[in-house]
């Protein structure tokens, strides 16, 4: 009986250990799957048409520090970014965005990824590229560069409805605001209108973050669904990397969230297991 009882206790025990890592299994497997979701197991685009500008390359370094990611031309075909789960053109230094990006192929190029699925970012002057590529009916504002202007109201309120957005994860938020006191900001576009402020009107528009309530409203942040694909959109002041590099704290991390969630997005955002296995998002997501 005694015996028995010990083989009894030891089946329990064994039962126990089994259970112990098969829940530990499981972990690993939730901790990676997480890891790549919301991590940067993705390679990003960079976009320029040359060397870079200011703003960009500050950007654009800080980008190659953070994630697997390489500068890449302007793009003449569609096939040329789906190597990228994400892109990212940030435009700069300039009255507006540059003619090469105005012809048709290279808008085709952009819009033709996102639609079948890819995720794409623009800042800056390149804010105003959604009318170029038809996905804003009306043509929003340009504005010019001020290197030593700091403002106390440039701060980032979110928008009703968009305070549990993935890409404010982690954000310090006070009240429905980032504060986010700035020293200038760079050549950029948003929707503000001499006759009043504009908000997007494109199709499957989302705006995510606004100017606070009580002054002029920029509505510098906001989301499409195009297709398949996303698209991300911030101007106004909020992607002014160079000139106000002291808020590196509160735009690196914002861009972070928004790179991460257009990857979690991205049929393109490629996920290599150990070097053998090479999947895409948009094969996990359809299985």
């Amino acid at each position: 009986m005694i015996i028995e009882n010990q083989r009894v206790s030891q089946t329990k025990g064994d039962d126990k250990m089994k259970l112990a890592k098969y829940c530990f299994c499981l972990l690993l497997m939730f901790t990676f799957s997480f890891s790549i979701a919301f991590g940067q197991n993705f390679k990003l685009g960079l976009v320029s048409d040359g060397a870079l500008k200011a703003n960009s390359e500050s950007a654009y370094k800080w980008a190659q520090k953070n994630f697997k990611s390489v500068v890449i031309p302007c793009p003449k075909d569609k096939n040329e970014l789906k190597e990228y789960g994400v892109v990212w053109w940030d435009e700069s230094n300039g009255a507006s965005i540059p003619d090469k990006f105005k012809d048709k192929s290279a808008i085709n190029a952009f819009l033709g990824y996102v639609t079948d699925g890819g995720g794409l970012l623009l800042s800056n002057l390149a804010f105003h590229y959604v009318y170029e590529m038809g996905i804003e009916p009306e043509n929003l504002r340009y504005f010019g560069a001020n290197a030593n202007s700091p403002l106390d109201w440039t701060d980032i309120q979110i928008a009703k409805g968009q305070e549990k957005h993935p890409i404010f994860n982690g954000m310090k938020v006070q009240d429905g605001i980032i504060q986010y006191d700035i020293q200038g900001w760079t050549e950029g576009s948003d929707f503000y209108g001499p006759a009043g402020p504009l908000g997007p009107k494109g199709k499957g528009a989302t705006l995510l973050a606004e100017t606070v309530t009580g002054h002029p409203q920029c509505n510098g942040l906001v989301e499409y669904k195009v297709g398949e694909g996303t698209i991300i959109i911030i101007g106004w002041v909020w992607s002014s990397w160079v000139i106000n590099n002291k808020l590196e704290n509160v735009h690196g991390p914002l861009h972070t969230n928004i790179l991460n969630y257009l990857a979690s997005k991205s049929k393109f955002a490629s996920v290599d297991v150990k070097g053998k296995i090479v999947l895409t998002w948009g094969e996990i997501k359809s299985n």
